[in-house]
């Protein structure tokens, strides 16, 4: 959760374009999105859970949340 709240505050600080377009801020933002995915896997790998499986379940829930909007 803290590294997910690292990247919402750098969100909540900054307007959309200057992280889109500062070269340190954009890559401050996706390590601290890279450290959440590591910690999101590593979840997942202690848990027996394969990428493909994720994958699955991914693209099930896109499809589900299309139909919402």
């Amino acid at each position: 959760y803290g590294e997910m709240a690292e990247a919402g505050d750098i969100i909540k600080k900054n307007p959309m374009e200057k992280i889109m377009t500062d070269p340190e801020l954009r890559r401050h933002i996706m390590e601290e999105l890279g450290d959440t995915m590591m910690y999101m896997f590593d979840v997942m790998l202690c848990l027996g859970m394969t990428p493909d499986e994720f994958s699955e379940i991914y693209r099930a829930k896109c499809e589900r949340n299309k139909n919402r909007w």
